[in-house]
């Protein structure tokens, strides 16, 4: 992969708003930035949403369901880790979520 830059993102589905930090390379879906976590932050995301994301051991990957908006409970969305580094990351609704990157200096606004 190209070069990238650690950072903080953040999404409108969170109330209050949470920061979950990440890479970024750059590339965008929609004008919404395309975030690459860790699996431990990751499940951190999870922790966020645990009725429609989780994560399948057997599979190595995160499952994103949302009942409410599809009706149906098998229109799941996957998202599988990519090595990057040396260190798997897994681009939590990179190509479909309203994801923005937070700057540092914006903490105290």
């Amino acid at each position: 992969m190209s070069e990238h830059k650690k950072t903080y993102f953040t999404t409108d589905g969170f109330k209050p708003p949470v920061w979950f930090s990440g890479l970024t390379f750059g590339g965008r879906w929609n004008g919404w930035e395309v975030p690459y976590f860790t699996k431990a932050v990751a499940l951190e995301i999870v922790a966020q949403m645990p009725d429609h994301l989780r994560y399948s051991e057997d599979i190595d990957a995160f499952v994103y369901n949302d009942l409410e908006a599809t009706g149906d409970e098998d229109c799941n969305e996957y998202f599988f880790g990519e090595d990057i580094n040396g260190e798997k990351y897994y681009s939590i609704g990179g190509c479909s979520w309203c994801w923005d990157e937070v700057y540092e200096e914006k903490e105290d606004e």
